[in-house]
């Protein structure tokens, strides 16, 4: 994934966390959901990355649930490409 998806990513993420719990699925997110996924797993946040797993539970209430942990996750990321950027 790129910088520019993570950024995207980020704002999505900026988004869930100002609607929470009233945002709902839209299925133009799922790009952003999938990279959050990986983002996870490559990272090994176990607890994000097992409630992913969690059959009948939507990721979006993952999201929602783990939405702080995600957004520094990403800005970690962001920052580690910092030379990328400049």
């Amino acid at each position: 994934m790129d910088t520019i998806q993570l950024l995207d990513t980020f704002r999505f993420l900026e988004k869930v966390s100002d609607f929470n719990e009233d945002t709902e699925y839209d299925p133009a997110d799922q790009p952003h959901i999938d990279r959050l996924i990986t983002l996870s797993k490559e990272k090994d946040q176990k607890a994000i990355v097992e409630d992913f797993n969690k059959p009948f539970l939507h990721s979006m209430v993952t999201i929602q649930q783990h939405v702080e942990e995600l957004k520094e996750l990403v800005a970690r990321e962001l920052a580690a490409r910092q030379p990328e950027i400049e």
